[in-house]
């Protein structure tokens, strides 16, 4: 008994011991991937402390940003550190997210994603960057992929794993050339019904694009928006005041929906 009672003392201590560490290497690792990511650091600096934690920055081909959405911040950080455990990388979390730094290229990180995702893995919104390599290539690659895994939730891909170029069409929108003639397009296009809802505090444009999203379908229209029927016809008809009744033919009502669409769109990435 004795001998059992000092085995469990010692267990006990390396236990703890080794927990006291790993919490230690998570703090160090959440503090260097913030100052590397921070714009105005030290390049000599954050290279000599990438050494001293065993990171090799010029070998990262690949950076991931891993969300919580929709499994939640635990889930994600669990997912991330699987995924740098196998592709012999190096996870932290910074700003909300989880960063990692992988020394393979694109398709093989989204191959690993992928079979831990068929793994039955709870699966978090990955965003995947071609990596240039160095602090500041790191940094660029960091961006690129924190708004691709932003993009995805906003485009209800929630739980899903893309690179930049998987966007199309949604990448070069969104582009900061793209940002402005987007802007131009929702103004000339929902300006007015935007205006209304700011200032008499509505939400008709709510409405309007899910009217139109549930293909004009007034009892599916009014479950989704938990709203009486009287009340989506109400809504409707101070719609048409504000846009005109050309807003009902099939043209103008598509492009209506892309315009609020892309204003959801360009709200959710400014947060």
């Amino acid at each position: 008994m004795r001998l059992l009672r000092i085995g469990a003392t010692t267990v006990a201590v390396l236990l703890a011991s080794e927990r006291s560490v790993a919490e230690a290497e998570l703090r160090t690792r959440g503090e260097f991937v913030h100052a590397l990511l921070s714009s105005g650091a030290d390049e000599a600096s954050l290279l000599r402390r990438a050494r001293a934690n065993g990171i090799d920055l010029h070998a990262v081909s690949t950076v991931a940003v891993v969300d919580a959405e929709p499994v939640g911040a635990a889930a994600a950080g669990t997912f991330a550190a699987r995924l740098a455990a196998e592709l012999r990388g190096w996870s932290a979390a910074h700003a909300g997210q989880v960063v990692v730094l992988l020394p393979v290229p694109v398709e093989q990180a989204r191959a690993a994603v992928a079979r831990l995702s068929a793994a039955d893995v709870a699966t978090p919104t990955t965003g995947l960057a071609t990596g240039a390599g160095g602090p500041a290539g790191i940094r660029a690659s960091h961006e690129e992929a924190r708004q691709t895994a932003a993009l995805l939730i906003a485009l209800d891909r929630a739980g899903s794993c893309a690179a930049a170029d998987d966007l199309g069409l949604y990448r070069s929108l969104f582009s900061r050339s793209g940002r402005a003639d987007l802007t131009a397009f929702v103004r000339a296009t929902v300006g007015p019904l935007l205006d209304h809802d700011r200032d008499r505090q509505r939400d008709l444009a709510v409405t309007l694009e899910t009217y139109l999203e549930l293909a004009r379908h007034h009892a599916r229209t009014c479950e989704a928006l938990h709203i009486h029927a009287n009340t989506l016809y109400q809504r409707l008809d101070r719609i048409t005041e504000v846009l005109g009744p050309r807003w009902k033919e099939p043209g103008r009502a598509l492009e209506l929906q892309v315009a609020l669409r892309l204003h959801r769109l360009i709200a959710e990435r400014a947060d």
